[in-house]
């Protein structure tokens, strides 16, 4: 046996993550996944442009037009306070019945117009009040929550010159306020209590105005996506005018991540495609999670990490973002079904996260180091696990030493005094 030293670091890449991917050959009723609702039985559904799938762990049960649906693009689902599903789709709102009804469907349509655009369901939400509001590609539309029969009621958007905000509205949040933040193709919109309606612009250029996805997080900041991705914190007073969102500075991509805390300030960030965005979603531990067609970014306090087709995904076309009552994250693709990352997932690492090697011997516990993974032979290379990636040391053994290791059974430790033992032939 030989005692060694350790050699100098080796530069290294970023980890893999573990997915496990669900496709039509698995059940579900299309590849393309547009929405995503985990509801209070515990059933997974997955609205896609074919139709609806429900998941129960195992299988998958599948529902098309010829049950009812008055589209089979499903947009957004929602739950409400009595346990009804409601599927915003392409041709008007459907709820799901508890049982088939005489002519055997199982949904029943809502419209709001003669127009396309007016029945295109393109976001849902229930408010402060316990309204549900019905957001279209013509308008917004409220119904109480009560349990008589729905009576839906058109919500006022009057900008400041007087006109009605008809654009399509691709999104909904509410801040404490009881404010409404309206993403639109002509831009962020606030509503507030008492009517008025302030824009935020995020491009001086009316080409660039339209806005996709829009979030109010645990504290309170706004999130919202369009030619790139803003965060700020609203003035509660909410002034009519709103405030320029282009304005904002960009954040620092060499700088760790500082988040707006006051009222009024606003951040662009930084590295964010132009267009193609997806959901975004705020998990339970704070991180919040950006789903674009380019790939995912996911926000943490002082970083943001980048999820993508390179990093151990399925694809890089992101769309709806879910996390479970388990804390799985479940993601849905474009064209290559759904993905879900375990909360107790395994982490992938090869050559491109530092590995001098895929052979790998043993890992154990190391109080300086972490973790430490040898390598085979045994005596040839040990890695350091440092944060989320490995650096390679190699031992330096004397010249008469010619057949360092033979095989996987043997180990190499470390002792208490921080001294290496390893077996050799």
């Amino acid at each position: 046996v030989v005692g060694i030293a350790l050699g100098a670091a080796m530069p290294v890449a970023a980890e893999q993550l573990s997915f496990r991917q669900f496709t039509q050959k698995d059940g579900l009723v299309d590849d393309h996944v547009r929405c995503l609702l985990e509801d209070s039985r515990g059933f997974l559904w997955i609205g896609t442009v074919s139709g609806l799938s429900r998941f129960d762990g195992e299988r998958f049960v599948s529902y098309d037009m010829e049950d009812g649906l008055p589209h089979p693009s499903i947009n957004v689902m929602l739950e409400d306070a009595r346990g009804r599903l409601w599927l915003g789709t392409g041709a008007g709102l459907a709820l799901m019945l508890p049982a088939r009804d005489g002519s055997g469907r199982l949904f029943r349509t809502f419209t709001f117009g003669d127009l396309p655009l007016a029945n295109a369901v393109n976001a849902l939400r229930v408010d402060r009040s316990g309204h549900l509001l019905v957001a279209t590609s013509r308008g917004l539309w409220s119904v109480p929550g009560g349990v008589g029969e729905p009576e839906f009621a058109r919500v006022e958007l009057c900008c400041p010159e007087g006109a009605e905000l008809l654009d399509p509205i691709g999104d909904l949040a509410e801040t404490a306020d009881g404010s409404l933040w309206l993403a639109t193709e002509a831009g962020l919109f606030r509503r507030q209590p008492d009517g008025r309606l302030a824009g935020y612009p995020i491009s001086r250029s009316p080409d660039d105005v339209e806005t996709q996805q829009v979030l109010v997080d645990h504290a309170g900041r706004v999130w919202v996506t369009g030619y790139g991705a803003w965060v700020f914190v609203p003035d509660p007073a909410g002034p009519d005018a709103g405030f320029p969102l282009h304005a904002a500075p960009p954040a620092d991509p060499q700088r760790p991540l500082r988040l707006p805390v006051r009222a009024g300030e606003a951040v662009e960030l930084s590295g964010m495609p132009k267009s193609g965005y997806g959901e975004i979603l705020e998990m339970r531990d704070g991180a919040v999670w950006v789903s674009t067609t380019s790939g995912g970014f996911v926000f943490r306090p002082g970083g943001v990490q980048r999820l993508s087709k390179g990093k151990g995904l399925v694809a890089d076309d992101l769309g709806a973002l879910l996390e479970d009552s388990c804390g799985n994250v479940w993601i849905g693709t474009g064209a290559q079904g759904l993905m879900r990352l375990g909360s107790l997932s395994l982490t992938a690492f090869t050559t491109a996260d530092g590995l001098a090697t895929l052979a790998a011997t043993s890992g154990f516990p190391d109080g300086e180091a972490g973790v430490i993974v040898t390598g085979n032979p045994a005596a040839s290379v040990v890695h350091a696990l440092r944060g989320a990636h490995f650096v390679p040391f190699r031992f330096s053994f004397p010249q008469t030493l010619q057949d360092p290791g033979w095989g996987w059974n043997q180990a190499t430790m470390r002792d208490s005094r921080g001294e290496w033992w390893v077996p050799t032939a």
